[in-house]
């Protein structure tokens, strides 16, 4: 039995078939006045074979206009205007089913970020539309990107047949992101790989009752201080690392975040609201002398002489174990600084090689002087473990200004301490904001300014020629 979609699918082929012959009597009409063209060059004697051909043009073209007549009755009756107004519908129904699909598909990649995006775009904001969906169907075509980290236009300038396809670029890098590979590729890949879930952290420490220090008792045993600082730039992200330092395996008695006076002249007046959200959790922030990087530690080691210090940064998102490995690893080795990650230096003659050609992020087990801490994987500092210049705030800002490793370090090895670096240490980082650690945007990395500008090896040189016992020890382990 025949359907009401059947007339109409004939009617619809008899169009096109009409049309395929239209295209053809075109084609044929064209060759004969080629024809024609070539003939009237030729004599006289020709004439008759040139009307003989002007009446099979005239021919085929009152056929052509029998057909184009043909043509637009058909098009013009009410079977094939219902079938065209059937299909119609169809197309934008698969169209925002494909919409819903990518949408949904972005919003499981870190590199969209819907609070981003509607703080970012406040019209979308105000149209309450789904900012995923916004995205998908208007707002890569209008030059908008789905987060800091993915540049549309970018992508589309580095990745063409994006563009050529017109699809979203995001869905394409998703989908494509193994058949492609330019240098913006793997930037995003590294972002994937090396980022957090902002969305889904955010929701936990929302969510989060507990508390993120110990409230156990250690009698005479030291207590565990965590010692990190920040400053405004980062501020507004900082409650990510905190929090996975709020969520390890085995508490601390402390996490005190040290900011500088001049820059937080009000106090906690300062601070975003989810910053003191936390410190009802056990986080406390204290506000000392500004020394940059060495905020991180020198206002603790005054603070707290006696406790165990373990440093960290505040745009890492440290494991849930990061704090009970350096623990389990102080047990055995009190007498050594214990550190997740570390480079191994090496000598070009009688002095230092350049830091950039050291062996970087080395591989535990390993204990030497040789290994030059990085605090920025986290690191254990046992009480009592530095020489006694350490706290020597006009040396430190005069050697090594930018980089408080280096003088870290070089403490440690001229009191004969070493460092070690744990089995199993994780030196891969999981960054808060991994653009930043690319250049992406507009907060510039302490480690990309000195190694980009070679500042390290400058203030490595300044240690070592102030403080040359530090070669002789390195030589004597050497030997």
């Amino acid at each position: 039995m025949k359907t009401n979609e059947e007339p109409i699918n004939e009617e619809q082929n008899l169009i096109h078939k009409l049309k395929k012959d239209i295209e053809n009597k075109e084609k044929q009409l064209k060759k004969q006045q080629e024809i024609i063209a070539e003939l009237k060059e030729n004599s006289d004697a020709q004439e008759i074979q040139i009307r003989s051909l002007q009446n099979i043009i005239d021919s085929l073209t009152i056929q052509q206009e029998a057909v184009r007549a043909n043509c637009s009755r058909l098009e013009t009756s009410w079977s094939y205007r219902i079938g065209k107004a059937i299909t119609a519908p169809a197309a934008i129904v698969a169209e925002k089913y494909r919409n819903i699909k990518d949408s949904e598909l972005i919003k499981s990649s870190i590199l969209f970020d819907s609070d981003w995006y509607l703080q970012k775009y406040r019209d979308v904001k105000k149209s309450k539309k789904d900012p995923a969906l916004h995205y998908v169907q208007f707002g890569w075509k209008e030059g908008r990107n789905p987060s800091q980290a993915f540049d549309t236009k970018k992508y589309l300038d580095m990745v063409p047949e994006a563009g050529i396809l017109k699809t979203c670029p995001l869905v394409h890098y998703i989908k494509h992101r193994n058949s492609v590979n330019n240098t913006m590729i793997r930037q995003l890949k590294f972002i994937e790989e090396r980022g957090i879930n902002k969305k889904q952290i955010k929701q936990a420490i929302d969510a989060f009752k507990e508390t993120g220090i110990s409230s156990e008792d250690r009698g005479s045993q030291h207590k565990i201080t965590i010692s990190l600082t920040s400053y405004p730039a980062r501020l507004k992200d900082i409650k990510y690392g905190i929090f996975s330092l709020m969520n390890q395996t085995v508490k601390p008695d402390r996490i005190v975040l040290w900011l500088g006076k001049d820059k937080f002249p009000n106090g906690d007046q300062n601070l975003p609201d989810d910053i003191k959200k936390l410190q009802q959790h056990g986080l406390t922030v204290k506000y000392t002398k500004d020394l940059c990087a060495y905020t991180k530690l020198i206002p603790s080691l005054h603070e707290y002489p006696d406790d165990i210090i373990v440093t960290a940064d505040d745009d890492i998102y440290y494991d849930a174990d990061w704090l009970e490995q350096l623990l389990n690893e102080h047990k055995n080795n009190k007498d050594c600084v214990i550190a997740h990650r570390a480079h191994k230096i090496s000598f070009s003659d009688e002095n230092l090689a350049s830091y950039n050609e050291w062996e970087h992020e080395i591989n535990g087990p390993s204990e030497s002087a040789f290994n030059f801490l990085t605090g920025v994987g986290g690191v254990l500092y046992p009480p009592g473990i530095f020489h006694k210049d350490i706290l020597k705030e006009d040396i430190f800002m005069k050697l090594s200004p930018k980089n408080d490793d280096i003088w870290f370090w070089g403490m440690l090895v001229l009191n004969g301490k070493k460092i070690r670096v744990p089995e199993n240490n994780k030196a891969n980082l999981k960054y808060v904001n991994p653009e930043s650690e690319l250049g992406l945007n507009e907060i510039p990395t302490l480690q990309a300014q000195n190694c980009g500008q070679n500042r390290n090896d400058i203030f490595l040189k300044n240690m070592t020629d102030y403080y040359p016992d530090i070669i002789k020890i390195l030589k004597e382990e050497n030997k």
